[in-house]
């Protein structure tokens, strides 16, 4: 099954970064969700957008920013900051749930044939211009990562939106038990602090809630979704376990949607 094509919007690359932030994803002790691969211990990643472009990386060559349905904007942005060769499969995993019921999307994709890791900017740093337009124009953030762990068929769920993320795990756990994935919180996993999204600055939380959703899917995961999870040529094969994995997330989304809808509708008591 390829994975259906979209009408995308090209955006507006240019623009002041402000200074770094430190690391949200440095913070906590080591564990199975720790995102650092081996060789990439003394790796200089990019703390903002600023620093990528001043390393020589170049839109349209190294990386490039692709977002669209923004017509919907005003519900949820499905978003994967560190698409293509970065953290592999999650941009397809936006994208094709952004593709169902036509969620505004925003994707960040690497593009080289090697080396993608060093265009990761960090989710706390993340102040690519386009970015920060969109966000602060959707109610919620809905993110879309990848972790480590190969044997591990793991989705760890963070973010500040309580009710969202319990929605999620609930929703994903009850559809995804069938393929062997299991959905936890990753503030209550063991060296999971690293990757939960509580940062106030995690571009997760730069909705209008403040609050959003973060999505941290282990190798193992993303492995069940794309056999071929090591080349973007397999990645557009994925296996039919997708389609159920985004029609687990778009009804979780669906009806966070209706109920932030419904509550701001309601007339003060």
């Amino acid at each position: 099954m390829k994975i259906p094509a979209l009408s995308l919007q090209k955006p507006e690359r240019q623009g002041r970064a402000p200074s770094g932030v430190r690391s949200e994803r440095k913070a906590g002790p080591p564990g199975p969700a720790q995102r650092a691969r081996k060789g990439e211990e003394s790796l200089r990643l990019p703390r903002n957008y600023k620093e990528l472009l001043d390393s020589g990386h170049k839109c349209d060559q190294d990386f490039r920013i692709v977002s669209g349905n923004l017509e919907w904007l005003d519900g949820c942005l499905v978003t994967a900051p560190h698409g293509g060769g970065i953290e592999p499969g999650t941009s397809e995993i936006a994208l094709a749930t952004a593709n169902i019921s036509r969620r505004a999307f925003y994707v960040f994709e690497g593009m080289r044939k090697s080396g993608n890791r060093q265009l990761h900017i960090d989710s706390t740093g993340f102040d690519e211009p386009e970015f920060l337009k969109l966000a602060p124009l959707c109610e919620f953030v809905l993110s879309v990562h990848g972790a480590n762990g190969e044997a591990e068929k793991t989705i760890y769920v963070g973010g500040l939106y309580e009710r969202g993320k319990t929605l999620l795990i609930d929703q994903l756990n009850a559809d995804l038990s069938v393929v062997g994935i299991a959905a936890v919180d990753a503030a209550g996993v063991s060296g999971g602090e690293g990757i939960a999204g509580l940062s106030r600055q995690n571009l997760t939380n730069r909705g209008v809630r403040r609050q959003g959703v973060q999505l941290e899917f282990s190798e193992g995961a993303r492995r069940v979704f794309f056999p071929d999870l090591d080349s973007r040529e397999g990645r557009e094969h994925p296996s039919p376990h997708l389609a159920l994995l985004t029609a687990s997330v778009e009804r979780a989304i669906a009806q966070l949607v209706v109920k932030n809808r419904t509550d701001k509708g309601r007339a003060p008591s």
